[in-house]
């Protein structure tokens, strides 16, 4: 049934089908597993009192004054009121909603769900939801992610449909003798109280329950797909300490223990000394600026000494040719043939190179996305590297697997995941990590800069600036936005020219900029003729300026933990003292607590770590560095213990603890990743 399309359910015509198909539902189960995304207790009384700029709130209110029409211009008006929820009084503005005269009169009373928007002591919503409650309103109100040709109202019916349509009697996936030893209620319980919850006692247990499941077939996937590798025959790709010696010898540094110790577990992968070869498939994690670029060439060079391609894949040009640029500097005179791949190339470069790929001239590739799209072949690809793994998906890094017969696969990533939750993440690779950084290297001091000093910041750093250091100025916007009251990369540049750096040299760069004209801005800032950059997140990876000593975030609030952390580590790549300011407005408490963070430590797994407590895995992960498991799913995870629980399970019922045929789970759960996971064989 729940495989069954949802063009059976009562109210799903061929239109509403289509709308829904669109959006990824095309059967019950798709329906049934797209959960509410927002839920609000409206049992729970909330005053404006208690509320900060930005926060939602749940008010009972009454109106104490007259509700008015005003109009702007022919095609602007606002009906506006105030309303008291017994201790503090708001003011309620709705645009083009004129019908709501008819309905709103002083003294009603009503429950009124909105964003909170305070300018000094006074308090505003703008377009809050209204509900007038009786016996059948919930005492929790969802709220979905839709597409607009969908409403809430409708989706809500619909949804009611399938269940009932299910005869409340959905088959439980889970082992019961597995949900029992973990406290999970039933599927049914779970599925009905996800979506309508009879209080918050009952959401929890279904967030939990089906948390839970979603996790436990999600790492099964991960293992069969990890048996699966190593299964396959891989190449052998042998090398004596000798051989090794000819590139690190080369290097104008010597190794840290970390490093070493990766890539001896790399060797000891790809060489067959484990007297079965297997294809490698491993994750190498670490700090920004650990050297994970170096320990990749080590494999690069085994590969060419086997005679050997390799293919090293990068989620942005910048990255890509930072990656171009150092292994020529080391690894052509070793005579390695290297070329560079990106969309942004004439077609006739594209062309050469693709040719002299095939027919094997070219020893290794780095590039973007390029690499993977058909036309692309190889002579004989040993070696295939994914540098940012959380910037792409499964299904990309098996596509440049493909491009040859079982290559050992390296995947990199300077977002350091904690371990627990990074072993069901990447349950189908050997975990590597770099903890240790080069000597040397300073801690960058990191400082939070409040708005009301930020112009004390800009005339320090320009002085510092005039003394011969260098400073990246980062922006989350390119241009101005009415809707959001932050800095642009664009206004920052034309305050600074005219004023604090009108006497040094300053570039900017953002997304919208051609290949080329980065490219200019980058080698400029690099060889010290640009003495401060602005920018937006475009630096954030790939950018390897050691004489860079200050960072500026601007509006630091806006971005995450681990982007602010690879942003910050743009400074500090030399023995030079480094800063870090980060500037904002925000007095939200939460917020603070997160820059806090950044101040306190400049180790990435702490960070890390922290970003995982404050938010839950699925906040922290997102859709991005999760690969196939559904952003929708995570969400529901707040609870580290949780993802610890799960692995603990899969285990057990690998060793068959819960009685279930384990090759009855695995079906299960590559039958419900089988569409995901289309460009990745299961079976």
């Amino acid at each position: 049934m729940l495989d069954n399309s949802i063009d059976i359910l009562k109210g799903i015509g061929e239109k509403r089908r289509s709308s829904f198909n669109n959006y990824g539902i095309y059967t019950i189960r798709d329906l049934l597993y797209h959960f509410p995304y927002k839920y609000k207790d409206i049992t729970q009384k909330e005053y404006f009192s208690d509320k900060i700029d930005g926060d939602e709130i749940v008010a009972w209110v009454k109106i104490t004054s007259k509700p008015f029409l005003k109009r702007k211009n022919s095609a602007m008006n606002f009906i506006s009121f105030y309303v008291s929820d017994g201790n503090s009084k708001a003011k309620c503005i709705f645009f083009n909603q004129q019908y709501l005269l008819k309905s709103l009169n002083k003294d009603d009373e009503f429950i009124i769900i909105g964003t909170i928007k305070k300018e000094n002591n006074s308090v505003q919503l703008v377009n809050p939801k209204i509900i007038n409650p009786d016996e059948t309103t919930p005492n929790i109100i969802t709220q979905y992610r839709l597409p607009t040709t969908i409403k809430q109202k409708s989706f809500v019916k619909v949804i009611k449909n399938a269940f009932e349509a299910t005869n409340s009697q959905l088959i439980d996936s889970l082992p019961e003798k597995l949900r029992l030893n973990y406290n999970l209620c039933t599927v049914n319980y779970a599925i009905e109280h996800i979506h309508f919850p009879v209080n918050l006692n009952a959401l929890n247990s279904a967030r939990n329950r089906l948390a839970f499941e979603e996790m436990f077939f999600f790492i099964l996937v991960l293992r069969k797909l990890r048996k699966a590798s190593l299964n396959k025959k891989g190449i052998s790709l042998s090398a004596s300490d000798n051989d090794v010696s000819k590139l690190l010898n080369t290097l104008p540094y010597a190794l840290t223990k970390a490093q070493e110790n990766v890539i001896n577990e790399i060797r000891y992968d790809i060489s067959g000394q484990n007297k079965n070869i297997h294809v490698m498939n491993r994750l190498l994690q670490g700090d920004v600026g650990c050297g994970k670029t170096v320990v990749a060439m080590v494999a690069i060079y085994i590969s060419y000494i086997n005679t050997y391609q390799s293919a090293m894949m990068a989620p942005t040009e910048i990255l890509a040719n930072q990656h171009y640029e150092e292994c020529k500097k080391f690894l052509s005179p070793l005579g390695i043939n290297i070329a560079l791949l990106t969309s942004s190339m004439s077609t006739k470069d594209k062309n050469s190179i693709k040719d002299d790929l095939e027919n094997g001239s070219i020893d290794l590739i780095i590039g973007t996305h390029a690499i993977i799209q058909s036309g692309v072949s190889f002579n004989n690809l040993g070696l295939a590297i994914t540098d940012e793994q959380h910037r792409f998906g499964v299904n990309q890094r098996a596509l440049l697997s493909k491009k040859g017969n079982s290559p050992h696969t390296l995947v990199m990533s300077a977002t350091p995941v904690p371990r627990t939750l990074a072993l069901i993440l990447y349950g189908d690779l050997d975990i590597s990590t770099i903890d240790e950084l080069p000597p040397g290297r300073k801690k960058v001091e990191t400082r939070i800069v409040q708005s009301n000093r930020r112009n004390d910041m800009y005339k320090y750093i320009s002085e510092q600036v005039q003394l011969d250091q260098q400073a990246y100025i980062v922006c989350p916007l390119i241009e101005e936005s009415e809707k959001l009251d932050v800095l642009s990369a664009s206004e920052i540049y034309t305050k600074l020219k005219s004023t604090y750096f009108k006497d040094i040299s300053i570039g900017l760069i953002h997304g919208r900029i051609s290949d080329e004209e980065k490219h200019y801005l980058l080698n400029e800032f690099t060889i010290g003729n640009i003495r401060a950059l602005v920018s937006t997140t475009v630096i954030e990876v790939g950018v390897n300026v050691p004489s860079a000593t200050i960072m500026v975030i601007e509006n630091a609030e806006r971005f995450g933990l681990a982007q602010l952390h690879q942003l910050r580590g743009r400074v500090g790549r030399s023995d030079k003292a480094s800063w870090c300011f980060m500037t904002t407005e925000t007095k939200n408490e939460t917020s603070l607590e997160r820059l806090n963070i950044m101040t306190s430590t400049n180790d990435g797994f702490i960070i890390a770590q922290k970003d995982l407590e404050l938010r839950g895995p699925g906040q922290f992960l997102g859709m991005r560095q999760s690969g196939i498991l559904d952003k929708r799913v995570l969400a529901l995870i707040s609870d580290y213990e949780l993802v610890q629980s799960v692995k603990e399970a899969a285990d057990k019922a690998e060793n068959g603890d819960f009685g279930e045929c384990i090759e009855d789970l695995v079906a299960e759960a590559s039958n419900r990743y089988s569409r995901k996971l289309k460009d990745i064989v299961l079976n």
